[in-house]
């Protein structure tokens, strides 16, 4: 199979107020932790990364994914186009506040070849991490990396996406807070 990155111009931001069926991805690396009010699934697909929070009876779902992808359009919560700097503040029910910033940022080669050293070398001590084969443009695919902090009532997960054909990085930063 191959593992290249869809075009940046073709990327929306989704959440959903619902959880995905994992058939839709292909996951490259995955991981999940368990607290005593939550459960968390995040994992890398090839337009940038999943996660679910099950949270009671309430669950949310991010995705990055590709526009063409085929999604279910019940409870879903926003989907934005990833053409830009955003943020978003919602509060889900009375029991989650859910807060992200997208961040696009372009690269020169040099500059983004560092990036990507960067994250293969954080990712040795921490984090998922997978890197896409190139599209046979550059010599270099792109890379997904993963950072989860969860604690018991806050989680906060970081994620960064390079599309060297692009030389554009997608930066995301969510927090999930659980209210009493």
């Amino acid at each position: 199979m191959l593992t290249v990155r869809p075009k940046i111009s073709e990327l929306t931001f989704r959440l959903f107020g619902r959880s995905l069926h994992p058939e839709l991805f292909q996951f490259y690396a995955s991981r999940q932790l368990e607290r005593k009010l939550y459960h968390l699934n995040v994992a890398i697909i090839s337009s940038g990364h999943v996660m679910t929070l099950s949270c009671g009876d309430l669950v949310l779902a991010e995705v990055s994914a590709a526009a063409q992808q085929e999604l279910p359009t019940q409870r879903q919560i926003f989907s934005e186009p990833i053409v830009a700097n955003h943020q978003r503040d919602v509060s889900i029910g009375e029991r989650i506040r859910y807060q992200t910033w997208v961040h696009l940022e372009s690269a020169d080669p040099t500059r983004l070849a560092g990036i990507q050293y960067q994250l293969l070398e954080a990712s040795e001590y921490e984090g998922l991490v997978y890197q896409f084969q190139s599209s046979g443009r550059l010599a270099f695919g792109g890379i997904s990396y993963v950072d989860i902090q969860a604690r018991d009532r806050v989680i906060k997960i970081r994620s960064f996406h390079t599309f060297p054909d692009a030389y554009t990085v997608v930066k995301n930063e969510t927090r999930l807070t659980i209210l009493d």
